[in-house]
């Protein structure tokens, strides 16, 4: 289980800094997902640092699922472009 600022921090970390997300943008992404039952948002009510309350995200089994399906079809639309752009066929 995460909070918004600690998936950020991983998304940067993970693209060693190469991709970056607005919070707005991450919140919304966060919203839909669960909207969609692919993941489950809580309040911690313990006081952090800051003072306030946050919200932790944990992902569900059909977010697993489907995290496991779209992985599949990515990697299968990566090897048909590797096909082109590794081609020195010309």
């Amino acid at each position: 289980d995460m909070y918004g600022y600690e998936i950020s921090k991983r998304i940067r970390e993970k693209s060693n800094d190469e991709f970056q997300m607005k919070e707005t943008t991450l919140y919304v992404c966060l919203k839909r997902l669960e909207k969609k039952n692919y993941i489950e948002g809580y309040w911690n009510d313990e006081k952090n640092t800051g003072g306030g309350r946050r919200r932790y995200y944990k992902i569900l089994e059909e977010g697993k699922e489907i995290f496991k399906q779209k992985t599949k079809e990515w990697k299968a639309l990566q090897k048909i472009m590797n096909r082109f752009v590794l081609d020195t066929d010309e």
